[in-house]
């Protein structure tokens, strides 16, 4: 077979083990990152969500309250250029 200058089998055996855990270390960082770009993913979406939700919200609030105040506008307008009418 090959020959290990300077090597034993035991130190080859050794360092080939060593290897291995190189690898399964870098297959744990692979897959450690994976997560955490899948978990900041996800953080965005739903930090996206939350923020549409609170600008359709705020929208709909300001559209009821501006809503309301412009009827009561009309509605005084509309009584007080009446009374105007029928007293001429």
């Amino acid at each position: 077979m090959y020959e290990l200058s300077g090597m034993d089998k035991s130190s080859f055996d050794h360092a080939i083990e060593e290897v291995d855990e190189d690898n399964l270390q870098d297959s744990h960082t692979t897959v450690l990152a994976v997560k955490e770009t899948r978990g900041v993913m996800i953080l965005r979406v739903l930090f996206a969500i939350v923020l549409l939700l609170v600008a359709v919200g705020v929208s709909v609030s300001a559209l009821l309250y501006s809503r309301g105040n412009e009827k009561e506008d009309f509605e005084r307008a509309f009584t007080d250029n009446g009374r105007k009418i029928v007293d001429k």
